[in-house]
C-alpha cells in the first residue's frame, strides 16, 4: 500500500521538485525494506513502536526543509496534478495556510473530506440531520464531477491528506501529540484559524483514500470508536469550558440514540432486500451511542475528581 502511494506521488507531480519521507511507526511487515529497494531516494524515519499519527507527522515534518509539506496517510492514491493544485493554491493565496483535496473511495464514490470542528453547533447540526443533508448534497455534486465548484473556506480538512505551510506548522509546534489518532488535524486547523489564517478545501484536487491501510474504517470496531470519541474529549478539554463539553457530548449521545430509533422505524417499512443494510446502520449507531455515553461518564468522573481536590 505504501509503495502504491509513493508511485502515485511520483507519477502525478510533473514539474515539481519533491522529496518523500516515510515515517514507519513500528510496522511488523517488510514495507520499509521494500521501499528502500524500490525507491532508494525516499527518506525513511523508523520508530521502534507506534507513537501515534501526530508524532509520526511531526517527525516527518521536522526532517523537511520544504516551504510546503504534504501530510499523507499511506493508503492514499494521488490523482493527476492533485499535489500541484494543493501547493499552487497556497503559493497564490498567502492568507491560506492549509489546503485539502476531495477524497473518494476505491469504487469512485464520494468520501467525507472536510467539515465543521467539534462543538455545540456541530452537535446541533448532527441532531437535526443538517450534517447528513449537507453530506448527501456534496455526494450528489460529486456525481456531477464537482463541475463549477470553487475552493471553499472550511473549518478543517481531513488529515489523510493536507498541504501545510511549513513555517505555520513550525510556529504552531506541529500536531498535538496528546492525540494518538483522530482529531489531531481538527485541533491543528483550529489553531491555524485562531492565528487568522484560512483553511481551504480544493474540490478539483482528488485522491483515492482506501481507508484501511493506516486505520480501517471504524465500522464495528469498538476499539477504534473508543479512540475516535476519546480524541473528541481531548479536543474539548483543550478548547472548551466544562459546560460546553457537557452540552456537546449530550447532543452527540441524543443524536446517536435518535438515529437508532429512526433506522428502527425505517426497518418496519422495508422488505428483506434492505434489512441487512438497515441492521448494519443500527449496529453502528448502537456502538457509537454506547461509547459516547461511556467516555462521557469517564469525563464526568474525572471532572468531579478535579473539583473535589
Amino acid at each position: 500500500m505504501t509503495l502504491n502511494c509513493i508511485e502515485s506521488i511520483i507519477n502525478t507531480t510533473d514539474g515539481l521538485d519533491i522529496g518523500i519521507t516515510v515515517v514507519d511507526n513500528g510496522s511488523m511487515d517488510d514495507t520499509v525494506i521494500e521501499v528502500i529497494n524500490k525507491y532508494p531516494h525516499v527518506k525513511i524515519i523508523s520508530n521502534d513502536e507506534n507513537l501515534g499519527y501526530a508524532a509520526a507527522v511531526n517527525a516527518g515534518a521536522k526532517s523537511s526543509g520544504a516551504k510546503i509539506i504534504i501530510i499523507s496517510n499511506n493508503d492514499v492514491i494521488y490523482h493527476e496534478k492533485t499535489i500541484n493544485k494543493l501547493i499552487s493554491y497556497l503559493e497564490n493565496n498567502p492568507e491560506t495556510a492549509v489546503t485539502g483535496p476531495q477524497q473518494m473511495y476505491p469504487d469512485g464514490s464520494w468520501e467525507y473530506s472536510y467539515g465543521r470542528l467539534p462543538g455545540i453547533i456541530l452537535g446541533l447540526k448532527n441532531l437535526f440531520l443538517i450534517t447528513s443533508i449537507q453530506q448527501n448534497w456534496q455526494r450528489l455534486r460529486w456525481r456531477k464531477k464537482n463541475k463549477g465548484l470553487k475552493p471553499k473556506n472550511t473549518q478543517y480538512v481531513d488529515g489523510a491528506v493536507m498541504a501545510v505551510r511549513k513555517n505555520v506548522f513550525d510556529s504552531l509546534k506541529g500536531f498535538d501529540e496528546d492525540y494518538f489518532f483522530y482529531t489531531e488535524e481538527a485541533d491543528f486547523c483550529k489553531r491555524v484559524k485562531d492565528k487568522g489564517l484560512k483553511v481551504k478545501f480544493i474540490p478539483d484536487a482528488v485522491v483515492t483514500h482506501i481507508r484501511g491501510g493506516s486505520s480501517t474504517r471504524m465500522g464495528y470496531d469498538e476499539n477504534k470508536v473508543q479512540t475516535f470519541i476519546t480524541s473528541k474529549f481531548i479536543y474539548c478539554d483543550k478548547h472548551f469550558s466544562p459546560l460546553r463539553t457537557r452540552i456537546y457530548a449530550s447532543l452527540e449521545i441524543v443524536h446517536n440514540y435518535s438515529m437508532i430509533l429512526m433506522w428502527k422505524l425505517i426497518n418496519l417499512f422495508f422488505t428483506k432486500g434492505k434489512k441487512h443494510y438497515i441492521q448494519s446502520k443500527i449496529k453502528v449507531y448502537k456502538i457509537l451511542a454506547k461509547t459516547w455515553k461511556n467516555v462521557f461518564a469517564k469525563y464526568l468522573d474525572k471532572e468531579l475528581l478535579i473539583e473535589n481536590k
